[in-house]
């Protein structure tokens, strides 16, 4: 970033793609995480195999993977090894100019606090261990950071580690208790409104001691049908709140197609068997190749006497894990149990970070209807393994992207693309009659490997609350690429309202 002005700040971003019917040219070495190529029509499939520490197993070929959609096996195409380990640090980007050249890929992570449902107070172990986390990732990485639901902290994407970290600090647990003066558990509760007769003569045998007038019985019985209902009501409400700010993020999430992990951390989702509202998530994470990690933290401890206790405790914390297992299995995921120190969980997860296998297969006529296949995906040869791979997929017809689309869908994307290299200035003038700044971008682009293919180029320019302020499609970039140096030239100019931060 280059800053010209006392109140202003510039930070230019741009983005480039080749027109399809210029002639291929050899395709640069791929980065970790970078979205799969080829010339022919493959469908790419994100894969995870660990041993059983987490670290990921990376000697596998495509003859070790087999692969079935809609029950019937597949041949794979290829089988390649992503390493996302960060041993080598980029060079020192220069002062006087943005360039996408040092982009290294990074992971992208989000970290989404479940507060709604952490108890009030809680959770500031595992939080703590997240901070931790976030400091030690590498600096090529971005993290988000989502307190659902409601308006806790909220950070898009950013390598400013730090800031996330002091965001952190802000988040706690806000779920309470809601046990009533006949002390129904959330399980007894879904047992009672299920119509379970046992559970709920068990309750009424608990709850109801002592009584023998018939009247004061069927009033007891009223009384804990009614706080069963009440219980039952609040922990649902809680889970599908958090489940509708969840697919909000996801769906965020979907609209750039480079791999991305989600940390969620709660203490339990309460699904029952409505599993339809689970529904939108395979489809969803599979489009926004998301991976989502469940740290389930074990709620706090209270004295067995407290009648603040649930009298279903594990029962409770059992039937929590269920939605997490089932939102995890969903998301090719896992779920880390926290008891205590969550830095053992955070350490595992770190290990599995650090790699992946992208699979390839050709998809046949009937898989291109934009409707949902089962995939199956196992490593048949190997004992002592796991392996999490994606339970569906979709595929559109095929079509051409237009070259707009492809820019906005890299201006859109969280990490830098650098098929194309390019470098940038930016210049800011003051209108001496108005508050106005004009912003003089400069660009060089790269044309060493595609020279005669045509170039198109958009930016956007956005305020420091993300509203856009401007934006520009250049479909022909007309300068002329010099013979020498093998670049092309751009510039335009920009019209900013006022003094302020914008990128």
């Amino acid at each position: 970033m280059k800053s010209l002005a006392t109140a202003l700040g510039v930070s230019a971003v741009l983005a480039a793609a080749v027109l399809a019917q210029t002639p291929p040219q050899p395709a640069p070495p791929q980065q970790p995480g970078a979205t799969f190529k080829s010339s022919v029509d493959l469908v790419p499939v994100d894969v995870n195999v660990v041993d059983n520490t987490g670290r990921p197993i990376e000697d596998l070929t495509a003859a070790d993977f087999t692969l079935s959609v809609d029950g019937k096996p597949r041949r794979i195409a290829s089988a390649q090894f992503i390493s996302l380990a960060r041993n080598v640090e980029p060079e020192p980007a220069a002062k006087h100019y943005s360039s996408n050249a040092q982009a290294a890929g990074g992971r992208l992570i989000m970290i989404v606090i479940d507060q709604a449902n952490i108890q009030a107070g809680g959770g500031k172990a595992a939080i703590d261990a997240a901070s931790r986390f976030v400091g030690r990732l590498h600096k090529s990485d971005r993290v988000a950071l989502f307190a659902i639901p409601g308006a806790g902290p909220q950070m898009d994407f950013t390598s400013n580690h730090a800031l996330v970290q002091s965001l952190l600090k802000r988040v706690v647990g806000q779920a309470t208790e809601t046990l009533g003066p006949k002390r129904i558990g959330v399980a007894e509760a879904l047992a009672i409104n299920r119509g379970e007769t046992q559970a709920m003569n068990e309750v009424l045998d608990r709850e109801c001691a002592g009584l023998r007038d018939p009247a004061e019985i069927a009033f007891c019985r009223t009384q804990i049908a009614a706080e069963a209902s009440s219980t039952y009501a609040d922990a649902r409400t809680r889970t599908q709140a958090s489940l509708v700010a969840l697919r909000y993020l996801m769906e965020r999430l979907a609209q750039s197609v480079v791999p991305k992990t989600v940390v969620f951390i709660s203490e339990g989702l309460v699904i029952d068997r409505d599993y339809s509202e689970l529904s939108w998530l395979a489809p969803v994470a599979a489009r926004a190749q998301a991976t989502i990690y469940v740290l389930m933290l074990h709620p706090r401890t209270f004295d067995a006497s407290s009648a603040s206790v649930s009298p279903t405790r594990g029962a409770d914390i059992a039937m929590g894990e269920e939605g997490l297992g089932l939102m995890a299995s969903l998301a090719r995921g896992s779920v880390f149990r926290v008891i205590g120190n969550a830095d053992f969980a955070f350490n595992r997860l770190t290990l599995e970070l650090s790699g992946y296998y992208l699979l390839s297969f050709e998809p046949e006529p009937g898989d291109r209807d934009a409707k949902s296949h089962k995939i199956e995906i196992e490593v048949p040869g190997r004992k002592g393994i796991e392996v999490r791979s994606r339970r569906e997929f979709t595929v559109d017809p095929a079509r051409s992207k237009t070259d707009e689309e492809l820019l906005v869908e890299t201006l859109r994307a969280p990490l830098l693309a650098n098929d194309i290299g390019l470098k940038v200035a930016t210049y800011v003038f003051r209108d001496p009659a108005s508050p106005k700044l004009r912003i003089i971008l400069a660009a060089e682009i790269d044309r060493a490997l595609n020279p005669q293919g045509n170039i198109a180029l958009a930016y956007v320019l956005v305020d420091s609350k993300a509203k856009l302020i401007d934006s520009h499609v250049e479909p022909h970039v007309t300068t002329p690429v010099r013979a020498v140096t093998r670049t092309q030239t751009y510039t335009s100019a920009v019209v900013a309202e006022s003094a302020g931060v914008y990128t």
